[in-house]
Formats: structure tokens, C-alpha cells, sequence
């Protein structure tokens, strides 16, 4: 508990700090990886390679799932759809809520942006191709169960 009290500490500082850098600390997240390959177990670039949408949530879960102490691995998506873009680009839509990092304040969110880096790192170190991981739209209540984020993952699928 009191490393999660340190870290929200941290991000909220950072938010303070530097109020709307979301894609600098993506760019840490990014950095982030190599630091944190004892934590995360490696993947199958085969697997990544052909692209399943099972499989992406199973990175999206074991990415996540690491840094959200109470992510409920259970039902944490309520809405989940994929679009086709332009091209050979899939589009994964994830939204979700009941994080500790959307509770009544903005304070923590570039936990998310850290996230999201590490994700677009991840596909790059097992499949050496790039991919989009945006934050979409975060919305903050005074309820947390009533607060969301939504995250797309955008996939070259070539």
C-alpha cells in the first residue's frame, strides 16, 4: 500500500509539474521497458505477429494488470469494438473504469500515458513493428465507479 501511496504521490507531482505533457511520459513508458523486463514476462513475437484481438488484450492485461493493483482482470472493459482505418490499420478501442488512478482528480493520469508507452515498446522489442497506444478520453467523476478512460491501441495489421 505504501508503494502505491508513493507512486499516485509521484504522478501527482509530475501533473503539477508539468500539466500537460501526456506524450512525454509516454515517451518514459517507452524508456521504461528495459527496467522492467523482470516484472513482465516475455512474449511471443510469432504470437503478436498474427494479429488475434485476444491476443492484444492479453498484452493490454498483462501490461496493465501489472501497475493497477486493483484492475479487476474479470470485467475491468465495459465497451470494447475495433475499427478498421485506412489502409492495413485496426483500431482496438478499449474503455474502462474503477481505477484507483481515476478517482475525483486528474492528479494520476499520467500513469496511463506511462502505460500506454509501455505498451507501444513492448510490440516493438517482440515484433519490431510500431504501434499506437493513445489515451482517447479520460473522464473523471466524483464517483470512481462512474469515471473512465479509453485507450485505443492501432495496429499495422500487414
Amino acid at each position: 500500500m505504501y508503494t502505491l501511496s508513493y507512486y499516485k504521490a509521484l504522478l501527482a507531482g509530475l501533473k503539477k509539474k508539468y500539466p500537460n505533457n501526456g506524450e512525454i511520459f509516454k515517451d518514459i513508458g517507452r524508456e521504461c521497458l528495459e527496467y522492467l523486463v523482470l516484472f513482465l514476462k516475455p512474449f511471443s513475437s510469432e504470437k503478436l505477429k498474427s494479429v488475434r484481438y485476444n491476443r492484444i488484450l492479453k498484452l493490454y492485461y498483462d501490461v496493465f494488470g501489472k501497475f493497477f493493483p486493483s484492475l479487476n482482470i474479470i470485467n475491468p472493459i465495459i465497451e470494447l469494438s475495433v475499427k478498421k482505418k485506412r489502409g492495413k490499420k485496426d483500431k482496438l478501442l478499449l474503455k474502462f473504469t474503477d481505477s484507483e488512478f481515476l478517482e475525483d482528480s486528474n492528479d494520476f493520469i499520467y500513469h496511463f500515458y506511462i502505460s500506454a508507452g509501455i505498451i507501444e515498446a513492448i510490440w516493438k522489442r517482440e515484433v519490431n513493428k510500431n504501434v499506437k497506444c493513445n489515451i482517447e478520453k479520460i473522464f473523471i467523476s466524483e464517483k470512481r465507479e462512474n469515471s473512465f478512460i479509453e485507450l485505443s491501441i492501432e495496429i499495422d495489421s500487414s
